[in-house]
């Protein structure tokens, strides 16, 4: 059930991304989904909005900007 969850949230995070014609690439691991969007084509606001969405359903949510080629990656555990 809890990776079900975790893949349906990667999908509807994707889908935000796309409708909001974002460059971004997404990763849909088994175990781990992760989300990679360009930090030069999403701002702050809506990022810190994805997190507090992301953290709502999951709370070992972790988000990383280790600010690697303009990268914030976010991960769903």
């Amino acid at each position: 059930m809890r990776k079900r969850l975790n893949y349906l949230l990667s999908i509807l995070l994707f889908t935000l991304c796309f409708s909001l014609n974002l460059r971004s690439q997404v990763d849909l691991g088994f175990a781990y989904p992760k989300l990679w969007l360009r930090a030069d084509s999403i701002s702050e606001e809506i990022t810190q909005n994805i997190w507090r969405d992301v953290s709502g359903y999951n709370h070992n949510a972790q988000i990383y900007d280790f600010q690697f080629e303009n990268m914030v990656i976010l991960v769903l555990k």
